[in-house]
């Protein structure tokens, strides 16, 4: 082999490992590029589930608070049939009281004519 042979042989394998450190670079950088997009990815999933979390916790609390008022509704509408329950037998009460009245008012009318009668 002549020294030009030799000087192309070496060349070539100095292109060759150029290239191939080159290739090696791009490779790390796409990989380095690569685990960056990874860790973004990771952190914006981070973000999501805490939202996601807030939301559940949120849609907990205000299920709670809807449940206090539909109790407070169950027990404000027991509390309304009690008190028309009063009502009604209140009235019943004025009514037969009055109707005791009347039969008082009617007894005493009687036993005033009856006093008249006696008295003739």
């Amino acid at each position: 082999m002549t020294f030009d042979e030799i000087q192309r042989t070496l060349e070539t394998m100095l292109s060759v490992q150029r290239e191939l450190q080159e290739s090696q670079l791009r490779q790390q950088q796409d990989s380095a590029k690569f685990e960056r997009n990874i860790q973004s990815i990771h952190e914006e999933l981070d973000r999501i589930l805490a939202v996601q979390r807030d939301l559940q916790e949120s849609q907990v609390s205000q299920q709670q608070q809807n449940q206090a008022i539909q109790q407070e509704i169950q027990n404000l509408l027991a509390a309304q049939q009690e008190q028309r329950r009063l009502i009604d037998r209140l009235i019943g009460y004025s009514l037969s009281n009055e109707s005791d009245h009347l039969d008082l008012h009617e007894r005493m009318n009687r036993l005033e004519e009856r006093m008249r009668q006696i008295g003739r």
